[in-house]
């Protein structure tokens, strides 16, 4: 089947290529979904030395004015999983691999640790991709801040509409609120006319700028990635900064949940796994927890009766991080002393992930001083990778997610096609798709920590254990609830599917009558 419409992605980083977190993932599938009824074209980031599984494609050079002056950018072409991908660099092939970004770092993957100045024209660059190589636009989603920049040129992006009857719709996508693109004074002498002319107003109104917020203010419409998550934005119930561009938007704010790609997140699919299993050979796990055992020297040897607990994510505020160590304290003789009181339930502990801050920073010293301490029971591996993260799920009996916030989350969905129950804080996405043993008529998933504290971890981890132990069939039923759902990207990519024939409706009907 012919598709004429044409569905543009500007983001930072995009699985398998490029990727930092769950945003990279997201934006490996979502095209790949989209296109069943969309064409799909993925602009991002070209990191020299960088990238990953990235061959056999086509280059060339075009010119983009800044400031009067043409610089030379380049990009990288290639076609896979019927998803064109433009991947963007300057003539100097550094300049966008110096962000201060790191893997190892739990915190970097979306602050902006260089000037937005590069974003912004990034930005630019996109849009005079879009002119020069991409027909037949209908939508640009812009995933995130690092993408907004494409608003911050307006004449430009009025002459692509114009070209195609005014019917591209613009998308701001807010995967994370929690990282916004701060846009300081100081930069504004060296930004073109109408950038600052935004930028200005974007002051005057709000007393600050953004370019979350730019983006916010320019898209014709805000996306996030799931209706808690569009709920606790519009309320002002998180504890984000500059609140105003989403309270004061007369813009509806729809939460579009994530999916999942279960052609590589499910046991029975996984490329990482030596066995694969499904719902019916669940069984399989022991296999996979007594080689974790094994590995990483966990002295327990009723292995069946002890429950593995995993804890991975970035390792960062954001995720419940400030649970398990104390900021303050070098000596950590709090933190130690509740992790022996946590680790005499009886289990065991992996935590996986990059830490905030790095491998110099506070978190890392703290995780390393305490898995020290308890070495038989507790394991901290901050050296995140794909198979580790695929056989420590498969592993697990119980994935623990005490987020802050957390806009949709992925972990938790992987974790219950993998059969490891979560236990997580009931906010944003994780609310929407973990349903808690203790609420009444439902088929329970999981388990919810109900408050952000210490004791409230313990207790509902003391319940959570008593089940899996004393309760078997009980823990098993859970298990099965969880491994049945389906938040695949098959069902979920119908919500966008609506949204935009909804849209393009509206559109055509308020151009006709313009």
């Amino acid at each position: 089947m012919k598709k004429e419409k044409q569905i543009v992605h500007i983001a930072y980083e995009v699985a398998p290529f490029y990727k930092n977190g769950g945003l990279g993932d997201v934006v490996s599938a979502l095209p790949q979904f989209l296109s069943k009824e969309y064409n799909n074209v993925v602009i991002s980031f070209y990191y020299k030395g960088m990238m990953n599984h990235f061959n056999n494609y086509i280059s060339n050079d075009f010119f983009v004015e800044i400031r009067g002056v043409e610089y030379k950018f380049k990009y990288y072409y290639f076609r896979k999983n019927e998803v064109e991908y433009y991947f963007l660099n300057m003539e100097d092939e550094y300049v966008f691999c110096n962000f201060g970004f790191s893997s190892l770092n739990g915190n970097n993957p979306y602050k902006n640790l260089s000037s937005v100045i590069i974003f912004l024209y990034f930005g630019k660059a996109a849009l005079m991709l879009i002119q020069l190589r991409i027909p037949n636009v209908t939508h640009i989603i812009c995933h995130d801040w690092h993408a907004a920049g494409i608003f911050a040129f307006p004449s430009i992006l009025k002459t692509i509409k114009a070209n195609y009857n005014n019917n591209i719709l613009s998308f701001t996508l807010i995967h994370n609120y929690g990282y916004q693109g701060c846009i300081f004074e100081d930069i504004l002498p060296f930004l073109e006319e109408e950038t600052l002319m935004l930028i200005k107003d974007l002051y005057n109104r709000y007393g600050f700028a953004t370019m979350l917020g730019l983006g916010i203010d320019q898209s014709d419409s805000i996306l996030t990635v799931s209706q808690n998550y569009a709920k606790e934005l519009k309320e002002g119930s998180l504890p984000h900064e500059n609140l105003k561009f989403v309270s004061q938007s007369k813009k509806k704010i729809v939460g579009l949940l994530n999916g999942v790609d279960y052609k590589i997140w499910h046991p029975s699919n996984s490329p990482y796994l030596k066995d694969n299993f499904n719902i019916n050979s669940k069984g399989e796990k022991i296999k996979f927890k007594k080689e974790v055992f094994k590995n990483c020297g966990f002295k327990y040897k009723k292995i069946k009766d002890t429950p593995l607990i995993l804890y991975m994510c970035r390792l960062s505020e954001q995720k419940g991080i400030n649970l398990f160590y104390d900021a303050y304290d070098k000596n950590q003789e709090t933190s130690i002393a509740f992790f022996k009181k946590y680790l005499d339930l009886g289990f065991t502990f992996v935590m996986y992930g990059a830490p905030a801050g790095g491998l110099n920073g506070k978190i890392h010293e703290a995780l390393t001083l305490i898995s020290q301490k308890f070495n038989g029971s507790f394991y901290y591996d901050p050296n995140y990778n794909e198979k580790d993260a695929h056989n420590y799920l498969a592993s697990a009996d119980i994935v623990l997610l005490p987020s802050l916030f957390e806009p949709c989350g992925l972990v938790q969905l992987y974790s219950m096609a993998f059969g490891a129950v979560p236990v997580v804080r009931p906010v944003g996405g994780l609310k929407d798709t973990v349903r808690c043993f203790f609420e009444t008529n439902v088929e329970p998933t999981g388990f919810y920590i109900k408050s952000n504290s210490r004791e409230c971890l313990y207790d509902t981890t003391k319940k959570v254990i008593e089940i899996y132990k004393n309760h078997p069939d009980i823990w098993e039923q859970i298990q099965i609830n969880a491994m049945k759902q389906d938040f695949s990207w098959d069902k979920n990519i119908q919500d966008y599917f609506s949204l935009f024939e909804d849209m393009e409706i509206n559109k055509t009907l308020i151009n006709e009558t313009a």
